[in-house]
């Protein structure tokens, strides 16, 4: 039982998901409520089971229920379809980008869950934001935006109403009518958000809807944000100045070779030349779903801490503010310099041999990719995020994570103008899928 426990333990701080413990009888629970789990120790037997696949347990992947393991990947699913959305929309097929919303809405809905609240909710609100995208680029496709779209005041309906004068030449707003837009878009940047803490495991769930629902009302669902790391309530707000900007600017404003409904709302900035390597960057436990902590999803941060080199150790943070700082030279010297002084990183972590130190070249990696995409160096950032290929030990605890990785790879393509991006869009979703479905068959066999 106790490297079963490890097991859990392992998924957890791997994939950011809780400890459900095994406990008695053939349904493990999760952990009592206010429960924390111990660090991630430095070595467990069951890190030496390298075998490569799905496994018909549900701890394993670190829930309570198969219920929750699906959660985890339809929210994956969501991103992947949202960014074929994005690709077809910005190529100027507003149709297809609504066909694509549409169908995920339908894909969404398809999902069978039982008695998780978190998974239902979670589900119900990706689904409810897919049938609306559908319909505002329904609306782009056919040159007006439906009224009832651009009622209301929050984000959404202010992109609506933003998109409809955009789209109409015999609507323009009037005085009135736009500071009555700026009086409500103003209320939305003083908006309070919550506090992405968390004490234990139920609550860090009922954070994950919270973080979801305020992510599908601020989320663009044509262009790219460019946010890399976690998603931070405080980004809705970075929307709805982008759409602010667009509602004073010249309507000429952007690129003459796209059309004006791309135009007055996507010239937004998704690089950031400053973005640079740091000690917390390259040593924080990471989740296992890496479109949490490296691609902008919204989800809980990691939980727990690894009981060695965690940044709690004096000596090891001082090793990696040294490594951030050769890292962040490396940012000057050219392409391939940063992927040469990274794999130095890695090589010394690995030389230390434990177990856990998965996890520390994991989370370097991380920083690899989430500094060089922030800085627009998409092909640098695919190359390194390559690196967490062949799947291996720890990979195995975390839901779909050949799917995540397809996923995060298919979003740096798409920013970088590879016509490869939506075959390995496709891809990720195929991966999802099956893994889905070695959920449903588990879930049929009563495991």
């Amino acid at each position: 039982m106790r490297w079963m426990l490890m097991v859990l333990i392992a998924c957890s701080g791997s994939s950011g998901e809780g400890v459900p413990s095994p406990g008695a009888g053939a349904h493990p629970q999760g952990p009592p409520e206010g429960e924390q789990h111990p660090p991630i120790p430095a070595e467990n037997e069951a890190w030496k089971d390298d075998r490569p696949g799905f496994r018909p347990a549900f701890f394993f992947y670190g829930e309570r229920s198969w219920d929750d393991v699906k959660m985890r990947v339809l929210s994956q699913i969501a991103v992947i379809e949202r960014d074929r959305a994005r690709l077809a929309a910005m190529a100027g097929r507003p149709a297809d980008a609504a066909r694509i919303y549409a169908e995920l809405h339908g894909r969404l809905n398809r999902f069978e869950l039982g008695q998780s609240q978190t998974a239902s909710s979670i589900r119900d609100l990706l689904a409810a934001a897919a049938l609306r995208d559908s319909k505002l680029l329904r609306g782009v496709a056919a040159g007006r935006i439906p009224a009832h779209l651009r009622a209301g005041t929050e984000s959404p309906a202010l992109r609506a109403q933003l998109l409809h004068w955009t789209l109409s030449g015999t609507e323009l707003p009037s005085q009135e009518q736009r500071a009555e837009w700026l009086k409500r878009s103003e209320r939305l940047l003083l908006a309070e958000h919550a506090s992405r803490g968390f004490s234990d495991f139920d609550d860090r769930h009922a954070l994950r809807v919270a973080l979801v629902s305020a992510h599908l009302q601020s989320t663009d669902p044509i262009g790219w944000t460019g946010i890399w790391g976690y998603w931070d309530p405080a980004d809705a707000r970075a929307q709805v100045e982008a759409l602010r900007a667009a509602a004073v600017a010249p309507r000429a404003a952007g690129r003459a070779d796209r059309p004006a409904w791309q135009r007055s709302l996507h010239e937004i900035a998704t690089t950031d030349p400053s973005r640079s390597f740091t000690a917390e960057g390259l040593g924080t436990l990471p989740t296992g779903d890496s479109l949490i902590d490296v691609a902008g999803a919204p989800g809980p941060t990691s939980i727990g801490k690894l009981a060695r080199l965690g940044l709690d150790d004096p000596s090891h943070l001082t090793w990696l503010r040294s490594e951030a700082a050769a890292l962040n030279q490396a940012l000057d010297e050219g392409k391939g310099a940063v992927q040469a002084r990274l794999q130095q990183t890695i090589d010394a972590l690995d030389a230390h041999g434990h177990g856990s130190r998965f996890y520390n070249i994991k989370a370097a990696r991380n920083e690899g990719v989430r500094v060089l995409a922030r800085r627009g160096r998409y092909e640098e950032a695919r190359a390194i995020l390559l690196l967490n290929r062949p799947l291996h030990h720890q990979d195995w605890a975390c839901p779909n994570r050949d799917g995540i990785l397809r996923a995060i790879e298919g979003r740096l393509l798409a920013m970088a103008g590879d016509p490869q991006a939506d075959a390995v869009l496709q891809q990720a979703r195929q991966a999802s899928e099956a893994f889905v479905l070695e959920v449903r068959q588990a879930e049929a066999a009563g495991h």
